[in-house]
């Protein structure tokens, strides 16, 4: 190479070929369309990326205030009263017998007259039933119509519950 003469091979193009060479192949632009499409994917990551950090970042603020306002502790103050010295409480209950006593008539008759009706309360003496005895009166009768003298002298009394 002399001087400022570039020379080429006749069927060969060189890749610095001036303008105005019919040899030179002309410059297509084909790249432009993938390089759009790449810079409007990065601008959409970068969107994404910046949308995901930003919400993180602000489930972690509102975490971090409802920790901060569930680790305060909230304390009740109060004055001490003098309390009565017996409290009264009133609960529903039943009360039952541990043992059950069967109670039997000591003579055979009937009820002649009932005073006080099962569950009532009852004191010690109080006269529970009369009790109409003509198996046992009848001796006394005739006893009676003997004498009034021999029913006292053997004991003999009326018999009630």
């Amino acid at each position: 190479m002399e001087g400022s003469i570039l020379e080429c091979e006749p069927n060969k193009s060189a890749p610095g070929a001036l303008k105005g060479d019919p040899r030179a192949k002309p410059k297509t632009k084909r790249g432009w369309p993938i390089a759009l499409l790449t810079v409007v994917a990065g601008a959409g990551f970068t969107v994404l990326a910046v949308t995901g950090i930003t919400s993180r970042a602000v489930s972690v603020a509102s975490l971090q205030q409802a920790t901060d306002r569930s680790a305060e502790f909230t304390v009740a103050v109060v004055t001490p009263k003098k309390a009565p010295a017996t409290v009264a409480i009133d609960l529903p209950g039943q009360t039952q017998a541990y043992t059950q006593a069967p109670i039997f008539a000591q003579t055979t008759g009937y009820l002649k007259k009932w005073y006080f009706d099962i569950g009532s309360k009852v004191k010690t003496g109080d006269v529970l039933a009369e009790i109409d005895t003509p198996q046992v009166d009848q001796p006394v009768q005739s006893q009676l119509c003997a004498g009034p003298g021999s029913v006292e002298a053997q004991g003999n009394r009326p018999t009630r519950l």
